[in-house]
């Protein structure tokens, strides 16, 4: 039933009411005071515009906020600022929507999150798990079909610190862009390590039902050999035992 909602055009509430929940998730784990809040068919500061589908209150109300935009399809392209939208048969991009959904919610930093089921071939190649757009925000994959949505917790983490740092006023925005870029870079480092360490894991778990089953299948045999005597052979129907195997499987 949810395969075939997310064919339909419930597919982009759904994917909106993921990551919210996600986002919930993670603010409540970490005990902080951040406040979630969907936008739903509210529109924002733009006339006519409901781009912006999530805001976050850092710290709460009052605190500075970033805006969240999902999307979920294969035909919003990466883009940037020399797609400009005003040009013949030039449509949205993950570039544009993040400049457009700060503006629409006076948002302060803006993240757009997209569905590794669902990507645009130009997103695919551009971001790994979680990268930094200049000039619009973060772009971040999740793995909806998997419920994966554990890139979110370091893109909101380094988003949030960023924010945080942003707003006290004697920061200094040149030397700020400086570690926004080393920030990343260990960012993509430390997910790329993830990414080894579970495929290790995954191996041994792997390796371990083998050993499992080995060791199963010795104690089999020797089961068998314990009962083998002058008076009690071994005959074709232990061998064919000892080959199907079925306690092994079990």
């Amino acid at each position: 039933e949810r395969q075939r909602s997310m064919a339909t055009a419930e597919k982009g509430a759904l994917a909106e009411g993921d990551v919210e929940a996600a986002f919930r998730k993670l603010v409540s784990s970490r005990k902080w005071g951040d406040l979630v809040e969907p936008t739903g068919e509210t529109g924002g500061v733009l006339k006519g515009n409901k781009t912006g589908d999530v805001v976050i209150h850092v710290g709460g109300h009052g605190g500075p906020r970033l805006v969240v935009e999902v999307k979920f399809d294969k035909s919003v392209a990466l883009g940037g600022a020399e797609d400009a939208k005003h040009d013949k048969n030039r449509t949205d991009t993950a570039w544009s929507q993040l400049v457009e959904a700060g503006a629409n919610r006076e948002a302060a930093l803006s993240l757009i999150v997209f569905d590794r089921g669902s990507l645009h071939t130009s997103v695919k190649s551009a971001v790994q798990d979680v990268a930094w757009l200049p000039g619009a925000g973060l772009a971040v994959l999740v793995d909806a079909e998997m419920g994966d949505f554990s890139n979110l917790e370091v893109a909101y983490g380094f988003a949030r610190g960023l924010l945080l740092a942003a707003s006290r006023p004697n920061i200094n925005a040149e030397l700020l862009s400086v570690v926004v870029s080393r920030a990343m870079t260990e960012v993509q480092r430390c997910l790329g390590v993830r990414k080894h360490v579970m495929t290790i894991m995954k191996s041994a778990q792997l390796m371990m039902v083998d050993l499992e089953q080995s060791n199963a299948a010795l104690e089999g045999i020797s089961e068998m050999l314990a009962t083998v005597s002058a008076e009690n052979p071994l005959g074709q129907s232990g061998l064919l035992t000892l080959h199907q195997g079925e306690d092994v499987r079990d």
